[in-house]
């Protein structure tokens, strides 16, 4: 079925929702082996990230949509001419109330019409209200063709395509996509737009690749999971002052860092193993900075805010999954997010709780609360605002450096 690029019968068109529905189901109850295919992993380690910019899928463009879309993403230096390009047709994580979409919710049906990538102008670090000129399109291919049927759930990656990027200049992505139901994020910090057929205008829930990959030999890839606060909800678009992506440069070209950040991220999500922690055991290094939407909504369908052991066990859960697959792990401290009371007692007691809990598990620990907390220790006085402004970015960068949590790499 991954190849086939017919139409279907409407007889059909029901098997493949009956089909997929199922696959859903099985999936989550673990009947579908979830690991990854070997494969899969070594795609993974030749073509590390090559941007700072978290591209992952918290929402679902609902209905159908046809749609070309244009993304200027900052690139890392000491890049190679070589580029392939991972798609995931599933939800990482649970968007608000769930609603719209939910942790491993699988997309829809839908086609990339054809897909392309070029060279953008030098990475100013402005805010961009329009497009800039591209030069030096190359198209993106599978299986060696312009166009792909994708199917609910599915995961793959494109053809190796050669683009010499220049240092300092914005990769440029474009595809048309056509289809139901397609997962995107309305939080991503690259610039992006849509063509409306009188020229591009901005669009805030771009659907992206979820992997911008170059081939190149790295000391280590590290992975940066959590919400909002590590995607950099609230920092100015196309200037990665979030804490994640000030660190993914300062450490580039030695490291590749990819940002798998999703806001409304919950750590019970990432603990289900699901498309998001399948992304997440491919790297070396995890960075793990969950808590704050685990305190405020709790897991999926709860209805309720986690209690301190809930979120303890998923933190728990988290580590051993990913140590299972031979990661280096290191936990950071819940920050400040302007609690009530009640949620306010329990913050304190996971953030009491976690040294202890990291040692018993081997994990290493960065105090992250500590940096953004005015009043620290459990002051919960916002220093840099709720989600962390570049000010504040910066400062978590220099601890993090400071703290020597990669000395050992």
């Amino acid at each position: 079925m991954p190849g086939f690029c017919g139409k279907f019968s409407m007889r059909q068109e029901k098997i493949v929702q009956i089909l997929a529905y199922h696959v859903h189901l099985w999936y989550n109850a673990g009947i579908i082996k979830k690991e990854m295919p070997k494969r899969g992993k070594t795609m993974f380690a030749a073509y590390p990230s090559a941007v700072p910019v978290g591209s992952g899928h918290n929402y679902i463009l609902l209905g159908h949509r046809h749609l070309t879309l244009r993304a200027y993403l900052a690139a890392y230096p000491g890049l190679s001419d070589k580029w392939r390009f991972y798609h995931q047709n599933g939800v990482d994580s649970t968007f608000a109330d769930g609603a719209v979409a939910y942790r491993n919710r699988l997309g829809g049906r839908w086609t990339i019409v054809r897909a392309r990538i070029g060279i953008g102008q030098p990475s100013s670090g402005a805010e961009m209200d329009t497009p800039d000129p591209v030069t030096d399109w190359v198209d993106v291919t599978y299986g060696g063709k312009t166009s792909r049927e994708v199917l609910p759930g599915e995961c793959f990656f494109s053809d190796e395509v050669t683009l010499s990027l220049p240092e300092g200049h914005d990769l440029v992505w474009e595809w048309e996509i056509d289809g139901e139901d397609i997962p995107s994020t309305p939080d991503s910090q690259a610039a992006t737009f849509t063509d409306t057929g009188d020229g591009f205008s901005f669009l805030e829930e771009a659907p992206l690749p979820d992997l911008f990959g170059n081939a190149r030999p790295v000391k280590g890839r590290i992975a940066f999971l959590g919400d909002s606060i590590t995607q950099g909800c609230q920092t100015r678009k196309n200037r990665y002052e979030m804490w994640a992506g000030r660190i993914a440069r300062a450490l580039a070209p030695d490291y590749a860092s990819w940002n798998l950040g999703l806001g409304f991220g919950r750590g019970a999500d990432m603990a289900t193993d699901g498309f998001w922690m399948r992304k997440a055991k491919t790297a070396d290094i995890a960075c793990v900075a969950y808590g704050v939407n685990d305190l405020l909504s709790g897991p999926y369908g709860l209805g309720r805010g986690a209690s301190a052991d809930e979120v303890l066990l998923t933190i728990e859960t988290i580590v051993k999954k990913l140590q299972d697959h031979s990661l280096r792990v290191i936990v950071f401290t819940v920050p400040p997010f302007h609690y009530d009371p009640s949620v306010r007692a329990v913050w304190e007691t996971v953030d009491r709780a976690l040294p202890s809990l990291c040692d018993s598990l081997g994990a290493e620990l960065f105090d992250f609360a500590a940096v953004l907390d005015a009043k620290h220790p459990y002051g919960d006085v916002c220093n840099y605002g709720p989600h962390p402004n570049g000010e504040g970015g910066r400062l978590v960068c220099e601890a993090f450096l400071q703290s020597g949590a990669l000395r050992q790499q």
